[in-house]
């Protein structure tokens, strides 16, 4: 893959400002991680938990999701400019991406599968053969 570069970040801002995409498994925030003005025009967004990315809710073009029975009694639910499930969008019954400038969050949070096919490739990409894990004792680890 020629086009997918990745770099080591110490700051929240460092890793979003000028990203094209932001996939979070972060599952504990406190706060927003970043100001708004971080996410750049274009950018889609996918937390596996909403926590630190409320803000996006206020001001992207367009939410996502799997089912949206499930993010409805999400905070800013009533404020969103734009929401649709994906299966709609794949079926071409709403519009996906109209544009490049349109800033999209995509909450799907009952298809597991997806985190599996990602960690698969995230695994993949990083070229390695023996990761030591060590299995989570609490509901909140790092």
């Amino acid at each position: 893959m020629e086009n997918i570069t990745f770099i080591y970040c110490d700051t929240y801002e460092e890793a979003i400002t000028n990203t094209d995409l932001v996939v979070s498994a972060v599952t504990k925030a406190d706060k927003n991680f970043v100001a708004d003005k971080c996410f750049k025009q274009g950018v889609t967004v996918i937390p596996i938990c909403k926590l630190g990315f409320q803000n996006c809710d206020l001001f992207f073009d367009k939410v996502f999701t799997d089912e949206i029975e499930q993010i409805r009694g999400f905070k800013y639910f009533n404020k969103f400019k734009s929401v649709a499930n994906v299966s709609d969008v794949l079926n071409l019954k709403k519009k996906g991406r109209e544009n490049n400038e349109e800033r999209i969050i995509v909450y799907n949070y009952g298809l597991g599968i997806h985190n599996l096919y990602f960690a698969k490739k995230f695994y993949e990409l990083a070229d390695v053969n023996d990761v030591n894990y060590s299995y989570p004792k609490s509901k909140y680890f790092i």
